[in-house]
């Protein structure tokens, strides 16, 4: 068991590698812009099979809008559209997305990573083992990535994998399920767990509202119970709320 398990390890690092090679060569190390894929639109799509082969893996939905390369009107099973247009508007879009991808990769995490192992590699040299080093490479304000050089490259990011699993916990819910608390005054978020209908996240935000609309549909009348609720009277030299 012990030794197909390794087997197993070993193919799955000789086929990572592959791919990472052919990432490297044909996308991270590449200058590619967006004037250079509408002049040679076929590289679009040679490059989108590359990702989709060797990145994602199926790891990206169909209907992901970053992902779609096809216009609207390229959907629509309408005669009288400009077939010309219609490509062109599929290279443009196409050449966007394909720099968007390559910028956020490129210069968000890739050039980053070389740097600290390059400078891992020149400290350390051919011994990997003399220190456990670790850098950081910075996505944001509430984002980092961690990389460990110690014993193999490994990557932590607890930010990273929290948004990843607070995406998987609301994945498949209903928008409807989602909505602001009725009170104007409060702006909290409910979220619904069950079909029973639910408009304040409170009964003070309810009782709020409540008094609101009353004051609102008769504010004379509003005003003086509140004038009469609120009158002082003198009993036995106190004063005291009616």
């Amino acid at each position: 068991m012990k030794r197909k398990t390794l087997k197993k390890d070993r193919n799955s690092i000789k086929e990572k590698t592959k791919r990472l090679a052919i990432m490297i060569h044909e996308f991270l190390e590449r200058e590619i812009t967006e004037d250079y894929l509408k002049e040679h639109p076929e590289e679009i799509y040679k490059i989108k099979d590359m990702l989709e082969k060797n990145l994602w893996l199926g790891n990206i939905g169909p209907h992901d809008p970053d992902w779609q390369f096809e216009s609207d009107e390229c959907l629509m099973d309408v005669p009288e559209l400009d077939v010309d247009a219609i490509h062109q508007d599929e290279i443009d879009t196409g050449a966007k997305i394909i720099v968007s991808f390559h910028e956020f990769l490129k210069k968000g995490f890739w050039e980053k990573f070389k740097a600290g192992v390059l400078a891992y590699n020149d400290r350390y040299g051919d011994d990997p083992l003399l220190s456990e080093n670790f850098i950081k490479i910075d996505l944001g304000q509430y984002a980092n990535i961690h990389i460990s050089f110690g014993d193999g490259i490994h990557f932590f990011s607890s930010s990273l994998e929290a948004i990843r699993l607070l995406m998987d916990l609301i994945q498949g819910l209903n928008p409807e399920q989602f909505k602001k608390c009725a009170d104007k005054d409060c702006g909290k978020f409910i979220f619904l767990t069950t079909k029973r209908r639910k408009e304040y996240c409170s009964v003070n935000c309810a009782a709020r509202t409540g008094e609101r609309k009353k004051r609102e549909a008769d504010r004379a009348a509003f005003n003086k119970y509140h004038r009469d609720y609120y009158k002082p009277k003198r009993k036995g030299g106190e004063i005291k709320k009616s």
